[in-house]
């Protein structure tokens, strides 16, 4: 039996708009990582406020729901940074070293500190890396944006 090759095409990506959706969540994620996030406390002293028509039967309980955000947040923000890091750990190693230490590690760190302090490789070099650590991290996290073809 003859085999079937598959046809198989990357999609065409806009590049620079990929780039911005690949630092934001980046970004993002580096946010999570450094600032912690701070816990809502309830207020004991009741404030009291004359509504007219109150036509529902629903009742508040603020305390209720924020101990439920003081859970639940801290939960969402752990586990997009593990959905993070274990997108980078798919890249190769150089690439992963590239993200970690340019936009994983130090908000005040700039390419050049990477390329020629931690890499000490060619600028060149570093963004041939960097545009290929991109693209694949775009697919792995989805957020690659699409060029839309005119038919």
């Amino acid at each position: 039996m003859a085999q079937q090759q598959m046809n198989f095409e990357l999609p065409e990506i806009d590049a620079g708009e990929t780039r911005i959706a690949v630092e934001a969540v980046l970004e993002k994620c580096l946010l999570y990582k450094t600032i912690e996030y701070q816990e809502k406390e309830a207020n004991l002293t009741p404030a009291y406020i004359f509504r007219e028509h109150q036509s529902t039967n629903e009742t508040s309980d603020s305390t209720a729901s924020i101990a439920i955000d003081n859970v639940d947040i801290p939960q969402q923000r752990k586990r997009y940074v593990e959905w993070v890091e274990r997108s980078v750990n798919r890249l190769s190693a150089k690439e992963r070293q590239l993200i970690i230490e340019r936009y994983l590690k130090d908000p005040d760190i700039y390419d050049h500190d990477v390329y020629y302090g931690v890499m000490e490789i060619s600028p060149k070099k570093y963004k041939a890396i960097r545009e290929r650590a991109f693209y694949k991290l775009a697919f792995i996290l989805k957020v690659e944006v699409k060029i839309e073809k005119c038919q």
